[in-house]
């Protein structure tokens, strides 16, 4: 039981949930550290200014960065009798510096439920993804769900990207 990086259940067909990911807010402190500023437009959204070319920088509205940011994913694979294997995680359209994760499971029964998290420091990387498992479960049907308002990454420009919350399901045995 709990998390690991070695052993995984999961193969090349499970199906893999994904869903966009979108820039919902920035964190000042870390913008400044990059060289950029926050501004507030006059209809309220923020937008990351670069310092350097402050007068000319194309502003990017909150949430409208390309549309998304990334794509987040998630997939639950039964294994053996009594077991489920869960991978999740992002690509990112641009670096991150940090992030949280946490993934919602539960076997539709309320028989079972556990929050998956993972979070840290990320060295300005594109992509991440953490593996758990679990054995001695409850048979029936599970659903994994990426939380929309908690799983997120900070960019390395301040921007802070959002989960669109990908679920996935599967049936154990």
């Amino acid at each position: 039981m709990g998390l690991t990086s070695s052993s995984s259940t999961l193969s090349a067909s499970s199906l893999v949930a994904s869903s966009p990911m979108t820039i919902v807010g920035f964190d000042e402190a870390v913008a400044k550290e990059h060289g950029f500023r926050i501004i507030t437009m006059p209809d309220g959204r923020q937008a990351e200014v670069a310092n350097a070319v402050e007068g000319n920088a194309q502003v990017h509205p909150d949430g409208e960065v390309g549309g998304d940011c990334g794509i987040s994913y998630v997939t639950i694979a039964s294994g053996a009798p009594g077991s489920f294997s869960l991978l999740t995680g992002f690509h990112l359209n641009t670096w991150a510096i940090d992030y949280q994760w946490h993934v919602y499971v539960d076997d539709m029964d309320l028989n079972y439920e556990r929050v998956f998290s993972w979070g840290g420091p990320l060295n300005f990387e594109t992509r991440w993804y953490g593996l758990a498992s679990e054995t001695y479960v409850p048979s029936g049907d599970y659903l994994a769900v990426v939380s929309d308002t908690s799983s997120l990454a900070i960019l390395w420009d301040g921007a802070v990207c959002y989960s669109g919350g990908p679920e996935s399901s599967t049936q154990v045995g």
